[in-house]
């Protein structure tokens, strides 16, 4: 009997430190075949256990005001992540930590009116930025520079303020006519 004694607790060292991935379906959402649907839930924050094999994220329709620094945890297979219609305000330069996969993201309908250049570097794959309909007057030339793979931004309905400042965005937009629909 003392030899399994030793393997049992070498077992429960491992999954101490290294956890097996949450496959858990958030009792606030519907899960199904790597789609997490948050939408309408009243959702002031993402929410913390999310499946690890999700490639689709929905939380628009909340009420989530602020992305925190790490706000979602390490989702190593989302493509898609869509946050409109919340009531975004700010988003932490480290919000998207571990998205490293995430080609498409919809931040529309939001109040966001500020975005820093950093919050973007993690998203090494993002092709499809959705910043329609915010608060945005001017953005950081930065902020599309920083996403390499982008094909596509949206960035209607947005109140901007023609000063010297937007110019670096207007230079950019000029030599990228095709990724503004």
């Amino acid at each position: 009997m003392d030899g399994w004694r030793g393997p049992g607790i070498l077992l429960a060292l491992l999954l101490l430190v290294c956890p097996l991935p949450t496959l858990a379906c958030p009792h606030t959402c519907h899960c199904w075949a790597g789609d997490v649907d948050c939408r309408q839930r009243a959702l002031h924050e993402v929410p913390l256990l999310l499946p690890t094999n999700a490639s689709t994220l929905w939380l628009g329709y909340n009420l989530i005001t602020v992305l925190g620094a790490r706000a979602f945890p390490s989702l190593p297979v989302l493509l898609r992540l869509s946050l409109t219609h919340n009531r975004l305000e700010r988003i932490h330069r480290q919000a998207l930590l571990g998205l490293g996969a995430l080609q498409e993201l919809d931040l529309s309908d939001n109040y966001l009116s500020v975005l820093s250049p950093e919050t973007f570097l993690p998203l090494t794959s993002l092709t499809t930025l959705n910043l329609g309909y915010n608060r945005l007057e001017e953005l950081e030339a930065g902020v599309p520079h920083s996403l390499p793979q982008l094909q596509t931004i949206f960035l209607n309905g947005n109140p901007w303020m023609c000063s010297c400042s937007i110019l670096p965005l207007w230079r950019w937009l000029g030599h990228n006519r095709e990724k503004v629909p």
